[in-house]
């Protein structure tokens, strides 16, 4: 009798230190529908010192992405992204393998009205822009 409640408690044990190990595949987040679609580059901000950069029109003019289900990325702006990824609610990396970090990372922001998407750029090694690192503005 003891073996058999020694032998459950030992199972059950096992059973939850395997449930509550860490998923090396975590679930892909969902990506917002407001997200998706192809957005046209206007304005590109500097970096700012001692303050916020200032914003001017992109150049060359024109310059498009289109952000797909499933991760697809094309466009002619971050011609060298291959694809995409919504880390959480507020930043996504673009996928580039030419870029040093091998990717770009940015925190986002939709206007639903204005029909505008927002990038700041967000440093990968972690640092805090307090001066603002530069940013990326497009339109629907």
């Amino acid at each position: 009798m003891k073996r058999n409640i020694l032998g459950t408690i030992v199972l059950l044990c096992v059973i939850s230190a395997y449930q509550c190990t860490p998923n090396s595949n975590p679930p892909i987040n969902s990506i917002p529908n407001n997200l998706l679609g192809r957005w046209t580059l206007t304005q590109k901000q500097a970096p700012g010192i001692g303050g916020p950069g200032l914003w001017s029109a992109a150049t060359p003019a024109g310059q498009w992405l289109e952000l797909q289900t499933g991760g697809q990325i094309s466009g002619t702006a971050f011609a060298d992204a291959i694809s995409y990824q919504v880390v959480d609610s507020v930043t996504l990396k673009l996928i580039a393998p030419t870029q040093p970090a091998g990717y770009y990372l940015f925190n986002y922001k939709i206007d639903t009205l204005a029909r505008t998407l927002s990038f700041y750029i967000k440093p990968p090694n972690g640092v805090l822009c307090t001066e603002g690192c530069g940013g990326y503005k497009l339109e629907k």
